[in-house]
């Protein structure tokens, strides 16, 4: 996968999230300044547009989903010890930006779950 990037999480406790919409706002809110205004809007696009997909995450993964905007892509998010890593395979990750279809992915797992 192209992008791996691990960030810390906001206010974790000792203990570990049972799941990503633990996570919720607090987390995408902290996260918000690491991507750039244009992939923040075009990734609010890409989940309007309903091109994020969710699917069943893999091994260790807490959330797994296919992103359809120029071509299908996959975002990953798992939990490793407090951080969490975020891997996309999208050619704009793999240059190293915090790309659209992460904040898409974000964007989903706290509006599709959230309160």
């Amino acid at each position: 996968m192209g992008l791996l990037i691990e960030l810390h999480f906001a206010r974790l406790s000792d203990s570990e999230f049972r799941s990503i919409e633990e996570f919720g706002l607090s987390q995408l809110t902290a996260w918000s300044p690491f991507f750039q205004s244009k992939a923040k809007m075009r990734g609010r696009s890409l989940l309007n547009a309903k091109k994020v997909t969710r699917l069943e995450p893999e091994d260790g993964e807490m959330v797994r989903a296919q992103v359809d905007g120029d071509g299908l892509v996959t975002v990953s998010v798992r939990q490793e010890e407090r951080k969490a890593v975020i891997e996309c395979d999208s050619p704009q990750a793999e240059e190293g930006v915090f790309c659209e279809h992460i904040w898409a992915t974000l964007l989903h797992v706290v509006n599709e779950d959230g309160p």
